[in-house]
């Protein structure tokens, strides 16, 4: 047996669930006409006149009232708070009084040292004297040896400086004592062996400071025929032209020129 098709019927179309989009827009529109009245009947409207300067013109301005404070609650009241006994303090003594410092005395200072005498100073030491006369060591011994000293004045020759050039210092000659008088002592080989000034120029120190160097001088011995022997003889000296002392000697032994009142001359040892 053979089962025939049953047909199918149509469905209905579906609709949409809940309310239509005309619905919608009529509450919208209702929602929005009561949101308007309820504005306007809670604002205040005030119209104020125009100025009489100007042409009529009406200003409004809507004043929204504002709104009443919310009523507050009172505060509630706490309950009393029973006191709490405070502990009781620690007994405290007294804390003892500082003691006074000692004063130390400072010790004693001692006392300052006196300060030493003065002490004058030295004089300044004055160079040596140059002296008025001079010796070689040994001169005695020398012309006792060889018979004592010979007067120049009694030799064939007398005694000559070499050259005739005596040796004194440098310097100019003193103005006090333009001449001299010295006795010389020579001995056989022709050494002036000591000199002694005579007369008030043995007291000058400049005199004394130019003839000094006058023991110096080499000499020619005085001869009896050609025996050199020992001689003293006596001469005056004074400044010479030409830069060298002139001088006149042998003198006899009593002459007294260019001496003081003073002036003698020594005798040979």
């Amino acid at each position: 047996m053979q089962s025939q098709a049953v047909p199918a019927w149509p469905s209905p179309p579906l609709r949409p669930s809940g309310p239509s989009p005309t619905a919608w827009a009529a509450a919208l529109a209702g929602a929005l006409v009561l949101h308007a009245v309820l504005l306007l009947w809670t604002q205040r409207v005030e119209v104020r006149p125009p100025a009489q300067s100007r042409p009529a013109a009406w200003h409004v301005s809507f004043r929204t009232a504002a709104a009443p404070a919310p009523a507050t609650a009172p505060a509630p009241i706490p309950a009393p708070v029973a006191p709490v006994p405070l502990p009781p303090e620690p007994a405290t003594t007294p804390a003892p009084s500082p003691q006074p410092r000692p004063r130390v005395r400072p010790a004693p200072k001692p006392p300052r040292p006196a300060p030493p005498p003065a002490v004058a100073p030295e004089p300044p030491a004055e160079p040596p004297q140059p002296p008025a006369s001079s010796a070689l060591p040994d001169t005695s011994r020398t012309a006792r040896a060889q018979g004592g000293w010979l007067e120049a004045t009694n030799a064939d020759q007398a005694p000559a400086p070499i050259d005739n050039t005596w040796r004194l210092a440098d310097g100019p000659w003193p103005s006090t004592h333009p001449r001299v008088l010295l006795q010389l002592w020579i001995s056989s080989e022709g050494v002036i062996e000591r000199y002694e000034l005579l007369g008030d120029a043995a007291q000058d120190r400049a005199v004394r400071a130019l003839i000094a160097p006058i023991i110096e001088t080499p000499m020619t011995p005085a001869m009896i025929g050609r025996v050199p022997v020992p001689s003293t003889m006596r001469i005056e000296l004074w400044e010479g032209d030409a830069g060298a002392p002139d001088f006149i000697g042998p003198l006899a032994r009593d002459t007294v020129r260019g001496m003081g009142a003073a002036g003698r001359a020594a005798s040979p040892p």
